[in-house]
């Protein structure tokens, strides 16, 4: 669980399953921490196919508005961690 602010500076948690296991490598840890039970496979690789959609978007809009610092760091570091939660989700099968 993240701890976090709303808009109106409440206290809330959120669920962070996807950067629990990210850090941790552990899939029984963010089962009991983030209180998931069923389909926590589903729900890691739905986050993996999603950061893999973020990075096909970000290459195109790179290839469309030239070489702008910006996008294509920001590319770089998706990459990095859509490439980097992949292969630790493929390990865990």
């Amino acid at each position: 669980m993240l701890r976090t602010e709303d808009a109106t500076k409440a206290l809330s948690s959120l669920n962070a399953y996807a950067l629990d296991f990210y850090k941790h490598k552990q899939l029984d840890a963010i089962k009991n921490q983030n209180m998931i039970r069923k389909h926590a496979w589903e729900l890691l690789k739905d986050w993996m196919l999603t950061l893999q959609t973020m990075v096909k978007w970000l290459r195109k809009a790179n290839a469309e508005q030239g070489s702008r610092q910006l996008s294509r760091t920001t590319l770089k570091v998706m990459e990095y961690l859509a490439e980097t939660f992949e292969k630790r989700f493929q390990k865990e099968l």
